[in-house]
């Protein structure tokens, strides 16, 4: 197996935050941050805004219809306009995040460990 697929696998076994957390931090390191995905606790630290985040919410629902206030996920486009996801892999590039964690641009804070690859690449031999 190759280790950009085995790093592909292993994105695709993590838990939901982590791989969120992981998304968040290619995003940030390549400028994309308008697609980052964050939860309804961390939307006051994106808008940079004070104040409650679920009134904040209440009133991004009311001008975006296709804002729903039950999802898990909020992502902002270019344009400001936000998206609401429950399953944020639809939002995910699994491939260029594996590709970016294979050569070691982004940290992967403990979530995959690329020695087991190593580990795993010397016990098949």
């Amino acid at each position: 197996m190759k280790r950009i697929e085995w790093i592909k696998q292993e994105l695709e076994n993590l838990r939901e935050n982590d791989l969120v957390s992981l998304w968040n931090e290619y995003c940030y390191k390549n400028s994309y941050e308008p697609i980052c995905l964050v939860n309804e606790l961390d939307l006051n630290c994106v808008l940079d805004l004070s104040g409650d985040a679920l009134e904040i919410i209440n009133r991004i629902k009311r001008d975006f219809s296709e804002f729903d206030t039950n999802d898990k996920y909020y992502t902002v486009d270019g344009y400001g306009n936000f998206n609401s996801y429950n399953d944020p892999s639809s939002e995910i590039d699994l491939d260029a995040l594996a590709e970016a964690i294979d050569n070691e641009n982004i940290d992967t804070f403990g979530c995959i460990d690329l020695d087991d690859f190593e580990d795993l690449e010397e016990t098949e031999d």
